[in-house]
C-alpha cells in the first residue's frame, strides 16, 4: 500500500465507524473519532500542513473550533475547576476533529460517500431493530391497538433498548438522514430510499420530541420551496396537508398528540410545582426555568460564570426557588444560548451565534443543501436542549461539522 494513501484510507475507515455507531453507542463512535486523530498527524507528517488555512479567519469562527474556544476561556474564571476540566474534555473533539481541514490527502466526494453509506447503515439497522423491539413488547402487553402511542411505546421508552439514548439527539441524526436520502443525490437505489424515508416517518412519530415535528415541517416546507415546478408543487402540498390532517385524526386521542398540544402550551406557561400531562406526577415548566436561567445571567452578563458551572447554580437557584422537581432531575437551562449565556457570558454567547450564522451564510454561498439543513438542525434545537455539551450531540456536530467543510477552503481561500 502506497504509505501516501493510507493515512485517507484507514480516515475514511475511521468516519464510517464513527457515524455507523452514532445511532447505537456513543462510546463506541467516540473510538472512531479518536482514530482520526493519529491518521491525520501521519498524514500532516508524510505529506504536510495546509499552512495557508490556519491564517484564514473563518477557519475558527466557522468550524467547531468556534464551540471549542469559550469552553477553553472559561475554565480560567471556572469556580469548578473539575467541571471545567470534565467539560474540556468532551468538547476536545470540537478543536481535533476540524484538523481534518489542514489535510492534503482527503477528497470531498469519498468522504461524503462513506459518510452517507454510514449513515444509511447505521440509522436503518437501528430504526428496524427499535420498530420491532417496540412492536414485539406492544403485541405482548395485550392492549388495543389505539394504545401503541401511549407513554410507554414512544419518546424515551421507545429509545430505552439503545442505553443513554435520547429523543431529540436520535431525531437529530434521523432529520440529517432523511436529508440525505431526500435532498442530496446519493447511490442509493430509488426503491430502497422510499423504504427507508417511510421507515423514518413512522419513526419519527415514536420519537414523540416536539422540536424534532417542528424541524420536519419546517424542512419539510424548505423541500416544496425547492421543488422545480408548480405542479410538483400542488401536488406535494395538497398531499402532505391531507396527510398531517389525516394524521392528526388519527393521533387526536393518542399521548402524542396531548404532549405536541396541551404538554406545549404546558411548558410555555411559567409554573412550578404542577402536573403536566399526568395529574400524578407535579414538574417545573421549562418557561420557569428559562426565567430562572435569564435572572443567572443578568449576575455576570459578559463573560459568564466559567466553563462547567452552569448546572450547579442553576440547581441551588432551582432550590431557592422551591422548584423540587427541577432540583431532583438536576436539570440544566434546556437552552444551549441561555446555557452558554450563563458560563460564557455574551462573549461565549457570539462565538456560537458566529458559528451557526456563519455556516447558514456558507451553505447560501455554496448552495449547499447539506450544510444549510445540518445548521437549520443545530440551530432550532438549541432553542429546547443544551445539544452542544453532551457526547451524543458533540460527536454529530463534530464530525458533520467537519465532512461539510471539506475542500472548502481550499476553494474559497479568501473568505
Amino acid at each position: 500500500m502506497d504509505k501516501t494513501h493510507f493515512p485517507a484510507k484507514w480516515t475514511y475507515a475511521s468516519i464510517f465507524f464513527a457515524v455507523v455507531m452514532l445511532p447505537w453507542d456513543t462510546s463506541l463512535s467516540n473510538a472512531g473519532i479518536i482514530a482520526i486523530i493519529p491518521f491525520s498527524i501521519i498524514s500532516f507528517i508524510i505529506l504536510g500542513i495546509a499552512g495557508n488555512i490556519l491564517r484564514t479567519s473563518s477557519f475558527y469562527l466557522i468550524t467547531t473550533i468556534a464551540l471549542f474556544l469559550p469552553v477553553l476561556i472559561g475554565t480560567i474564571y471556572s469556580n469548578d475547576l473539575e467541571g471545567a476540566i470534565f467539560q474540556v474534555s468532551k468538547a476536545i473533539f470540537y478543536l481535533l476533529v476540524p484538523l481534518m481541514l489542514l489535510r492534503k490527502d482527503l477528497q470531498r466526494e469519498k468522504l461524503m460517500k462513506w459518510m452517507t453509506i454510514a449513515m444509511v447503515i447505521g440509522m436503518s439497522s437501528s430504526m428496524v431493530y427499535l420498530l420491532s423491539r417496540n412492536l414485539h413488547t406492544f403485541l405482548n402487553s395485550n392492549l388495543p391497538w389505539d394504545k401503541i402511542f401511549a407513554y410507554s411505546f414512544t419518546g424515551k421508552k421507545f429509545l430505552e433498548p439503545i442505553p443513554e439514548m435520547h429523543p431529540v439527539y436520535y431525531g437529530s441524526y434521523l432529520l440529517f438522514f432523511l436529508v440525505l436520502l431526500i435532498g442530496k443525490a446519493n447511490p442509493i437505489q430509488k426503491w430502497l430510499k422510499w423504504i427507508l424515508v417511510l421507515l423514518a416517518l413512522v419513526t419519527v412519530i415514536f420519537i414523540n420530541s416536539r422540536i424534532i415535528f417542528l424541524i420536519f415541517l419546517i424542512l419539510g416546507i424548505l423541500f416544496w420551496f425547492r421543488l422545480p415546478n408548480i405542479k410538483l408543487k400542488l401536488y406535494f402540498g395538497i398531499g402532505s396537508l391531507l396527510s398531517l390532517a389525516l394524521l392528526a385524526w388519527a393521533l387526536q386521542s393518542t399521548y402524542v398528540f396531548n404532549k405536541v398540544t396541551k404538554g406545549t402550551q404546558w411548558e410555555l406557561s411559567e409554573q412550578i410545582g404542577t402536573p403536566n400531562l399526568s395529574k400524578d406526577q407535579l414538574a417545573d415548566t421549562r418557561m420557569s426555568r428559562w426565567k430562572v436561567s435569564l435572572d443567572i445571567i443578568w449576575d455576570k452578563p459578559i463573560f459568564g460564570h466559567g466553563t462547567g458551572a452552569s448546572r450547579g447554580i442553576l440547581v441551588e437557584t432551582y432550590r431557592k426557588n422551591q422548584m423540587t422537581t427541577s432540583v431532583d432531575q438536576q436539570y440544566d437551562s434546556h437552552n444551549q444560548y441561555l446555557g452558554y449565556a450563563i458560563d460564557y457570558g455574551i462573549f461565549g454567547l457570539c462565538f456560537l451565534l458566529w458559528y451557526l450564522i456563519g455556516n447558514a451564510l456558507e451553505s447560501v454561498r455554496r448552495k449547499d443543501v447539506l450544510l444549510g439543513s445540518f445548521t437549520l438542525i443545530i440551530f432550532i434545537i438549541c432553542l429546547t436542549e443544551n445539544y452542544l455539551i453532551r457526547n451524543m450531540g458533540i460527536n454529530f456536530v463534530a464530525i458533520m461539522g467537519a465532512v461539510l467543510l471539506i475542500n472548502r477552503f481550499t476553494e474559497y481561500p479568501s473568505r
